[in-house]
C-alpha cells in the first residue's frame, strides 16, 4: 500500500505511511483473532520497514555538516512520517477495541 501510493499515485510520504499502516494494522487485528495471538506479533514486523530510519540518519548527518536548515527539514519530514505510523496504529487499534467492547455489551444485553 505504501509503495503503490507513494510511487504509483504520487502521494506524500506521510499519507502513504498512514495508509500503509492502517492496512497493516487491519491485517494484524484480523490475524491476531484468527490465530489467537497478541496483535503486536503481527504488527511490529510489518511496521519496521515503514520506520523512517534513513531520513533520520540524513537529518543527523546534515546537522553534523552544519546544514541546519536542511537537517531540520529532513527531521520534520521523518517525524511526520513516524507520527503517521503511530496514528495509523492508534486509529485501527482504537476502533477494534470499540468494536470488541460493543459486541461484548450486546451479548450481555441478549443474555438478560
Amino acid at each position: 500500500v505504501y509503495i503503490i501510493l507513494l510511487s504509483g499515485f504520487g502521494l506524500s510520504s506521510m499519507l502513504s505511511n498512514f495508509a500503509g499502516t492502517v492496512a497493516l494494522s487491519i491485517c494484524s487485528e484480523i490475524f491476531a483473532r484468527w490465530y489467537k495471538q497478541p496483535v503486536p506479533i503481527f504488527s511490529i514486523p510489518g511496521v519496521i520497514p515503514l520506520v523512517p530510519g534513513l531520513p533520520l540518519y540524513r537529518a543527523m548527518n546534515y546537522t553534523m555538516l552544519d546544514s541546519y536548515s536542511m537537517g531540520m527539514h529532513t527531521f520534520v519530514s521523518a517525524a511526520l512520517d513516524a507520527m503517521a505510523i503511530a496514528m495509523g496504529i492508534l486509529l485501527v487499534s482504537g476502533l477494534a477495541k470499540v468494536y470488541k467492547t460493543s459486541r461484548q455489551l450486546m451479548k450481555k444485553k441478549d443474555v438478560k
